[in-house]
Formats: C-alpha cells, structure tokens, sequence
C-alpha cells in the first residue's frame, strides 16, 4: 500500500504540478533547427562568360538534401586566378579565397518538429529564415586571351626546357590584369591532384633577382631627373668600370655607345656610369617608386613583398649593381607594374582583378571597383 501510495503521488506531480514544464520540454527536444546553404555567388570574365558557377546534385542522408559542388566550364583556364574551393566548401586560393565574404552569401535556417526516430514530422511556421545568395562577380580577365596566354605559355616553357614559367598581361592605364597564366597549371575540379606547389600562384608569390629589365627603371629615373639625356653617348671601349674599388664588367667590348643602344644592348658599364650620376638615395627612391619592395595590393592572398635593402644596408657594389637588377628580389607582378608606368607616363597603378559586383538573382549592379 505505501508503494502504491508512492507511486500515485509521483504520477500526480508529474502530470499536474510540472507537466507543463515537462511537456516544454519534449516539444524543445523535437524540434530542430536545419541550416540552410546559400548559393554561392559566381565569377564572369569581363565579357560576361562565365569562368566558375554550381553545380547541384542530390545525397540521401535521413531525406532529400540539396548538395553544392563548384564548376569550371573550361577547366583549368584562369585557375591559378579563380581559385578553388576544397572538399568540405572553404576556399583554398585565389579569388574564391579573397573574395568569399562577397561570394559566399548569407545562410538561411528552417525549423522542423521530429517523431521519436528523429524523422521530420512538420515545418513550424514563422521559424524560417531565407537564404541570401552570394554576389556574382565580373572580372577583368578576357577568357579568350587567357586561354591563348596559357598556350603560349606552355609551348615557351617547354621550348626552353623549363619547369615553371608566369606570363601576365596588364591594361597599363586602367591597372586591369586581362590574362595572368603560370606554368604547369591544375585542374580545379580534381581535388586528388591539388598540392600545394601545383596551385601556387608565381605571379605574386615567386621571388627572383629581375636583373637587366630593371635598367629600363634606372634610365627613366636618370631621364625623369634630367642627369641624362637620349643624345649623350658612353663610352665603354674597356670593357669594365670600376666604381667604388669594384669592377663592372660587359660581356663583351661594345665601344662607344648612345643612351639608346646602351639600353638596347644591355650594357652594364654605361649603367653603372649612369647609376653614379642618380646616386644612392635617388636610385632607391625611384625603385620604390616603381613598387619595388612592396606588395601591388591585388585582390589575390598570399602576395609577396620582394626585398629592396634601405641605403643604409648597402655595400659599395650596390650601387652599380641595383641599377642592373641585382642585390634585390620582385615578383613577376612588380615588373609588371613598373613597366606599366612606363607605358602610361609615369603612373604607378593598383593592379585589378574584379571589375563590379552584381546581384547574382537579378543581375542588377551593386557596386563598382
């Protein structure tokens, strides 16, 4: 009778007095919140073909769910660009690194009762939040001239026997990269293959002493300070210059040479003659000038700064020798650059990728860049 006595009691306080707060919460454990993925915005080159977008396909995991996958309609053009993303949805490099925020879009969530098996009963309503997809993209890359870059790029490498090999094509006036292509590319949908020496991105990343090609920066600063002009010829009949107790040497004996032929051919002593009329603190201000040293700001991760040494780190050869290319490191992308400040007048640009960003549902415009 006491057992029984018991038990009756139990059964009362749980139904009567805290059956409500029981019953509050059963309903909480039968409810579930299910996360709903935006689409992903997609990348259009600048004549709007589209370069990477989704691809859907359904699993069957507990019911139906919607599954997104990348696609590359051309496959590996503009891939070192573009960027990929890895099996699990985060981006790996590239521009579907740098720009997933704007990409990526906002999740969603609905909200669902489940039976005792955990299987979906009904949707409770006013507990839903739509998804928002991402921006779609337009960049600057023209699709046709990358794909014929990366051929030439190609064919050039093996030609010579090499292993690597970054060409890039700018729009000096506007700044805007229409084809960047490295050498041996990847498949940006086969992510059995991806490595990380297979996706780096040269262009930014790799560092090398330029050598000659910066004596064309060494002869506009002369030309820009008026301690040289194109009439002025060099003589450079020895074969050596001696500077600083230190001798720069031509490959081979030229004579006499104009300002023009010094630079058609190359030759090292007229530079270090003409590298003593800028000086030191000249010299490296026009370098820095030129975005030697420092990072071009492009919309791409992993960009290296290269090294130009401050005055003060300079031995008594650096002088001569800088105004050659040596004793200091750039990107691919810095010469670029430079040179494009040449051709423009004198304008050191911001290199772009992303022309504007648009409404991926409506295609309406949201910004510029």
């Amino acid at each position: 009778l006491t057992i029984l006595g018991l038990f009756v009691v139990q059964t009362f306080r749980i139904q009567i007095v805290e059956g409500e707060r029981y019953a509050t919460a059963i309903e909480g454990q039968s409810i579930r919140r299910e996360v709903i993925a935006p689409e992903r915005g997609s990348l259009f080159d600048r004549r709007g073909q589209l370069l990477a977008g989704n691809a859907e396909f359904k699993t069957v995991v507990r019911g139906r769910e919607r599954k997104l996958q990348r696609l590359h309609p051309w496959r590996n053009v503009g891939a070192v660009v573009l960027g990929t993303l890895g099996s699990t949805g985060s981006p790996l490099m590239g521009l579907e690194m740098s720009l997933d925020r704007e990409l990526r879009g906002l999740e969603g969530w609905s909200t669902w009762r489940n039976d005792a098996r955990g299987r979906k009963v009904n949707q409770v309503q006013g507990a839903t939040k739509s998804a928002v997809a991402g921006l779609d993209v337009v960049l600057t890359i023209d699709k046709e001239l990358q794909e014929l870059v990366e051929g030439a790029l190609h064919e050039g490498v093996e030609a010579v026997e090499g292993s690597r090999g970054v060409a890039i094509v700018l729009e000096p006036y506007t700044g805007e990269i229409m084809a960047m292509a490295v050498y041996p590319g990847f498949d940006p949908d086969d992510h059995t293959s991806l490595t990380p020496e297979k996706i780096r991105n040269d262009a930014i990343t790799m560092l090398h002493e330029p050598g000659s090609v910066v004596k064309a920066l060494t002869a506009a600063a002369a030309l820009e300070e008026n301690l040289i002009s194109p009439k002025d010829t060099f003589d450079v009949s020895s074969g050596f210059y001696e500077i600083r107790g230190e001798k720069i040497r031509d490959s081979h004996k030229m004579g006499k040479l104009s300002f023009a032929d010094a630079i058609a051919k190359s030759s090292n002593v007229a530079f270090a003659q003409i590298s003593e009329r800028l000086g030191e603190k000249k010299l490296y201000q026009y370098l820095r000038s030129f975005g030697l040293g420092m990072r071009t700001g492009i919309s791409l991760p992993g960009e290296e700064k290269g090294v130009l040494k401050q005055v003060h780190e300079w031995s008594g050869r650096t002088l001569p020798t800088l105004a050659m290319g040596h004793e200091l490191l750039v990107t691919p992308l810095q010469m670029v650059m430079a040179y494009g400040a040449i051709a423009n007048g004198g304008l050191l640009m911001k290199p772009r990728l992303v022309r504007e960003f648009r409404d991926s549902e409506t295609g309406e415009l949201v910004r510029r860049e």
